[in-house]
């Protein structure tokens, strides 16, 4: 019997009908008007069809499972990662053993940042159908991947590139600007943000991951940046001279300090020292030293400093070699919330040190130190640092006073250094007594606030290194040195600090009469203590 046409006149009027406005698929694949009647249209159940429905995307569920080929037992038509058998051979040309390639990228980060910044869903969550766009399932995740890094790097990681955070964060507010058009950068502040993330965020397998994806980024960076360098030093060395302005020279060192600071993060990695020497190497290169006004770009003046910085606290450890980038005063003595009289007396402090002992080594007879000079300069310091804290923090913050107290801290630990680091006699272990009593009491009130502040965390490393100096033969002090270490690197995550922690205890172990004397004892212990950087 052959099947009544369904006219829709006749059809109910109070019937329910689909609100899409569209017919189901199999009318309209026979060229016909669909009566929209749910939950199946009439015309094709009165001729006995499946009605499709009207969903307005067809999803097809049963794929099967695939019985010959590569994809052979499996569901879903997705390969597992591919392993590389030598890691130090020649590297494939094709994008999945690229250590920087998208897909690699997304395997070995994806899942990491998802647990520890709110990523994107993992692949188990998707219908096998979407498996199938697995490319623009990647490229999403590659993407969340980078906005997840770099709003950490923004958020977790620049408030600790400096003495105290506020709105006028160069690293924050200028870098990743900088980043949008450079590779090298880009990869590098993503390699540094997996860097924190690894030794802030807990879990084994995802710190296992995350160093994984650091180092894979960090590689790639590292190429990049190679070929940026090949480039500028096939310039002559008076276009290098003009160019300090240029973009070139913020990217190029830019990268270099991104990737030291990764290094830094990195426990019971000295490679931080590599990118420093680096960074030296370039700097005198361009001869950033010799500025006698501002430079034209801010943000390359700001990377100076940090690179001058960065080597003035690495001086203070080094005995190997003579410090080799004069460190000039700025005008101001916050530059974007950075205090530098402090690190530029800690510098001079140092140079003075290594010149006294050159003379001692060559026969010579060292002039005795005007610490009253020295004490005043460290005096103004205080004072005028002290003045700029109201450009940064708000009159009635609570955290003020904590700041204060760190400020304070610096003060006597620099007072300290200079007694332990020019005076050669044996008064000068009772001439810093006094001053080591007034340093434990500004530390105790810089951390009272914690856990619950943790802002100023990665300002107490300094203090706190030369107050274990200071307490051979204490060991109560040294049980609070020790725990405000170990608590300050747990927070913060800079690891460099930790090879200062081993050898202030090798210190305290060592035996004979060293009180105050640790520079003595590094100098003539240099070839067993690894390098360490107080930061």
């Amino acid at each position: 019997m052959r099947p009544k046409n369904v006219r829709l006149d006749s059809l109910p009027p109070n019937r329910e009908v689909s609100s899409r406005g569209k017919y189901c698929r199999l009318c309209t694949k026979r060229r016909i008007r669909c009566d929209r009647t749910l939950p199946e249209c009439r015309k094709c159940t009165s001729r006995e069809l499946s009605c499709p429905g009207f969903d307005p995307v067809p999803l097809r569920w049963n794929q099967g499972v695939a019985s010959r080929g590569k994809l052979s037992g499996r569901v879903i038509p997705v390969l597992p990662p591919a392993r590389r058998k030598d890691p130090a051979g020649p590297r494939s040309k094709s994008s999945v053993d690229e250590p920087d390639s998208p897909a690699v990228r997304q395997e070995h980060g994806v899942r990491a940042v998802a647990n520890c910044a709110k990523a994107a869903p993992d692949f188990s969550t998707l219908t096998p159908y979407l498996m199938q766009e697995l490319g623009l399932v990647g490229h999403y995740l590659s993407t969340a991947s980078v906005d997840n890094l770099f709003n950490h790097f923004c958020n977790e990681v620049t408030p600790m590139l400096i003495w105290l955070d506020g709105p006028h964060n160069t690293w924050r507010n200028s870098i990743p600007g900088l980043a949008k058009d450079s590779d090298c950068l880009r990869l590098s502040i993503m390699g540094l943000a997996a860097a924190h993330l690894s030794v802030t965020c807990g879990g084994s397998n995802n710190k296992a991951v995350l160093l994984h994806f650091n180092h894979n980024l960090r590689d790639a960076s590292l190429r990049d940046l190679n070929h940026k360098m090949s480039l500028e030093l096939s310039r002559d060395e008076s276009k290098a001279e003009e160019n300090n302005g240029d973009s070139n020279v913020a990217e190029i060192l830019a990268t270099m300090l991104v990737l030291c600071f990764a290094e830094m993060l990195t426990p019971e990695s000295t490679d931080w020292s590599l990118h420093l020497r680096a960074c030296r190497a370039f700097v005198n290169r361009h001869s950033l030293q010799t500025w006698h006004e501002e430079p034209p770009d801010p943000v390359v003046r700001f990377l100076f400093k940090e690179a001058l910085d960065l080597e003035a606290y690495a001086n203070i450890s080094s005995f190997t070699r003579t410090p080799n980038l004069a460190l000039k005063q700025p005008s101001n003595s916050m530059f974007d919330g950075h205090f530098w009289i402090f690190t530029g007396l800690l510098h001079e402090i140092t140079m003075a040190e290594r010149q006294l002992y050159d003379l001692e080594q060559e026969g010579g007879q060292p002039p005795d130190t005007d610490i009253s000079g020295w004490k005043a300069k460290l005096e103004l310091a205080h004072s005028t640092a002290s003045a700029c804290i109201g450009s940064v923090l708000d009159p009635y913050d609570s955290n003020r006073s904590s700041f204060y107290a760190i400020i304070r801290a610096h003060y006597y630990a620099g007072l300290i250094y200079c007694h332990q680091a020019l005076i050669r006699t044996a008064d000068s272990t009772e001439s810093t007594a006094a001053y080591v009593d007034e340093l434990f009491n500004e530390i105790q009130v810089a951390t009272g606030v914690l856990p619950k502040c943790t802002m100023f965390c990665h300002d107490l490393f300094f203090p706190l290194f030369v107050a274990g100096t200071e307490c051979r033969g204490d060991p109560h002090r040294q049980s609070i040195v020790q725990g405000l270490f170990e608590t300050t690197i747990s927070t913060t995550g800079l690891w460099c600090n930790n090879g200062g922690l081993t050898f202030l205890r090798n210190f305290w172990a060592a035996s004979g009469d060293l009180s105050g004397h640790w520079i003595r004892f590094a100098r003539e212990n240099q070839s067993q203590i690894s390098p360490f950087l107080i930061f």
